[in-house]
C-alpha cells in the first residue's frame, strides 16, 4: 500500500509493497550546492556529516552510533540539489528510529571539536574523490555542460580551497536549509508500523519547519555542442576515464522516462548498441556505465568510460556513433524492445532495495506530493514511450554534446 500526505511542511509517504520486515526512514532535505554562496560551496557537504555524527541524546551518542547499537544501518549523501539522510532498522526500533532522525535534523547541536574533526574526514573525501578518475571526470562534464551555472560546481567542494566554517555559521546555514523548500519524508516498511510512524513525523520538529517557499532556483542556459573532431585528452597516466554526453530532462519533463531508454541503449550492459561496439569490437573500455541524472528544472546524460589516452579518441567516436544512430531513427531490429525491457526490469530490481526506493520517492516529494508510487508511475510511463521519442532525446544530447576526460 502507498500513502501521501502533508504534514505541516513536510510531504510524507509511507509504502509497504515491498512486504519487508525491516524498516527504512528517508529525510530529504531540498537544499544544497547549488544553492551556496560561491565562496562558501561545501556548507551542504560539512552538513551532511555533522547532523549524522553529532551527539543527540543523553549518553551523548550520535544518531548513527545508536542505529548500529539496535542493529541497523544509516548513511546520509549530498547531491547537487538535496542533502539525503536514511536509516534502515529491524521493526521494533522503527519509531524510535522515526524519533531520533527527525530530532536530530531539526535541532542539532555541533560542538567546536567535532566541526574540526569532520572538517578533516571531508578532506580525506575530496582527496579521494580527487584520486578517482571516474569523480574527476564528471566534475569536469559538469563544469562544461553547465559552464557559469550552480549546478557545474563540485557538489562537496574541493580539498585545496573548502572553507573552515564556524559552527554558528553552520548552524544558521542549516536552517536556512531546513525552511528554503518543503521537506520530504519518505517510510518504508510492514504496514503495521505505518500509522504510528506517520504520527512520529507530525509530531517531530520537522514536520513544523516553515517553508518559504520563495526561495526560486535559476535554470541553466545550455550551450550548444563544441564537439571537436579527433577527441584527444591531455594525460600522462595509462588509464583515464572520459565522461561524454550533454543535456537530460528534469524529473517531470514528458521526455524523462526516455533518456531512460536511451541510456539502456547507449549503455554499459550486454546488448546495447555502445556496449557491443566497444567491448566486443574494439575492445577498449573495460568501464562502461551510462547515468541520466534528473534536476528539478533540467537534466544531464552522460556515459562514463575508462580506456587508455590512446584509445580515448576511438571510444569517444563510438559514444557519438551510437548517439547520432540513435537520433537519426537508424535502430537494428528489435533494439528498442530490448531497451525498454532494460528499463522496466531496471525499475523492479533497483526499487527492491528499501533505500533506493525511499530515495527516489523522496526525490519525487521534493517537487509534488505524489498521488501514486513513484517507481509504479515509472513503470507505467514507459508504456508510452516510443522510438521517435528516444530519438528526440539523444539529438537533445547531442545538441549540447560534451566530452572531457580525467
Amino acid at each position: 500500500m502507498f500513502t501521501a500526505k502533508t504534514l505541516g511542511e513536510a510531504r510524507v509517504t509511507a509504502d509497504s509493497d515491498l512486504g519487508l520486515d525491516s524498516f527504512t526512514v528517508c529525510v530529504t532535505v531540498p537544499s544544497s550546492s547549488r544553492d551556496e554562496p560561491g565562496d562558501r560551496i561545501g556548507v551542504t557537504h560539512m552538513l551532511e556529516h555533522l547532523v549524522m555524527s553529532a551527539p543527540a541524546d543523553s549518553r551523548r551518542r550520535s544518531f548513527c552510533d545508536w542505529v548500529s547499537e539496535v542493529g541497523g544501518q544509516a548513511n546520509a549523501m549530498t547531491t547537487k540539489e538535496t542533502v539525503v539522510y536514511w536509516a534502515r532498522t529491524p521493526p521494533d526500533s522503527a519509531i524510535d528510529c522515526v524519533l531520533r532522525l527527525t530530532r536530530a535534523i531539526a535541532d542539532p547541536a555541533f560542538p567546536d571539536d567535532l566541526c574540526a574533526s569532520e572538517r578533516r574526514v571531508v578532506l580525506q573525501e575530496l582527496l579521494s574523490a580527487a584520486a578517482d578518475p571516474a569523480d574527476v571526470a564528471t566534475e569536469r562534464f559538469y563544469a562544461q555542460l553547465f559552464d557559469g551555472h550552480e549546478l557545474g560546481r563540485p557538489v562537496g567542494g574541493t580539498a585545496d580551497d573548502f572553507p573552515d566554517f564556524t559552527p554558528r555559521e553552520l548552524l544558521s546555514w542549516h536552517r536556512r536549509g531546513l525552511t528554503a523548500r518543503p521537506i520530504a519524508v519518505s517510510l518504508v516498511g510492514p504496514d503495521e508500523l505505518m500509522g504510528e510512524a506517520i504520527d512520529a513525523v507530525a509530531a517531530s520538529r520537522l514536520a513544523q519547519s516553515v517553508s518559504s517557499s520563495q526561495d526560486k532556483r535559476k535554470a541553466p542556459r545550455l550551450q550548444e555542442s563544441r564537439r571537436v573532431e579527433g577527441f584527444r585528452p591531455a594525460a600522462d597516466t595509462d588509464y583515464i576515464c572520459l565522461a561524454v554526453g550533454g543535456s537530460g530532462a528534469s524529473r517531470r519533463h514528458q521526455l524523462q522516462p526516455a533518456y531512460e531508454v536511451l541510456a539502456a541503449l547507449v549503455g554499459g550492459i550486454p546488448g546495447s548498441l555502445l556496449y557491443e561496439r566497444l567491448r566486443k569490437e574494439l575492445g577498449a573500455a573495460y568501464q562502461l556505465q551510462t547515468i541520466n541524472t534528473a534536476f528539478s528544472d533540467c537534466g544531464a546524460w552522460r556515459v562514463l568510460a575508462g580506456t587508455t589516452p590512446a584509445e580515448a579518441a576511438a571510444v569517444e567516436k563510438a559514444i557519438f556513433a551510437c548517439l547520432d544512430q540513435v537520433a537519426s531513427g537508424r535502430l537494428p531490429e528489435g533494439a528498442f524492445e530490448f531497451a525498454i525491457a532494460q528499463c522496466r526490469g531496471a525499475v523492479l530490481i533497483d526499487n527492491e532495495d528499501p533505500v533506493s526506493r525511499a530515495y527516489l520517492t523522496g526525490a519525487r516529494a521534493c517537487d509534488e506530493l505524489p498521488g501514486e508510487s513513484p517507481v509504479r508511475r515509472m513503470e507505467s510511463a514507459f508504456k508510452t514511450i516510443d522510438a521517435d521519442m528516444v530519438a528526440e532525446s539523444a539529438h537533445r544530447v547531442l545538441e549540447t554534446y560534451v566530452a572531457v576526460s580525467s
